[in-house]
C-alpha cells in the first residue's frame, strides 16, 4: 500500500468523499466595468503565479467589458490554464 492509502484507511475508515466543487462553495454572479478597473486590480491567467505564487500586476487590459467581481479571500480559477 502507499502512504496515502495509509492515511486514507486510517483517518477516513469510511470512504473520501468527492464532492462537486459547486456543493461546497458559489461561484461569483457579480460583474464590474472593466473601465473601473487598473494594473492593481485585474487579475487574468497572465497575472496568476504558479505553484501559490499568488499574483503579480496586470500587463495586459481586460479583453471584455464585463468582467467577474471577486472580493479578498475569493479563490480564483483560471479557465485555460492547469
Amino acid at each position: 500500500m502507499s502512504r496515502i492509502d495509509d492515511l486514507i484507511r486510517d483517518l477516513c475508515p469510511d470512504g473520501v468523499p468527492y464532492p462537486r466543487l459547486g456543493e461546497i462553495a458559489n461561484y461569483s454572479k457579480t460583474k464590474v466595468d472593466a473601465s473601473e478597473l487598473n494594473e492593481t486590480m485585474f487579475v487574468g491567467v497572465d497575472n496568476l503565479v504558479a505553484n501559490k505564487g499568488g499574483r503579480v500586476d496586470s500587463t495586459y487590459p481586460p479583453n471584455t467589458a464585463r468582467l467577474t467581481a471577486y472580493e479578498p479571500g475569493d479563490i480564483l480559477l483560471g479557465n485555460i490554464r492547469p
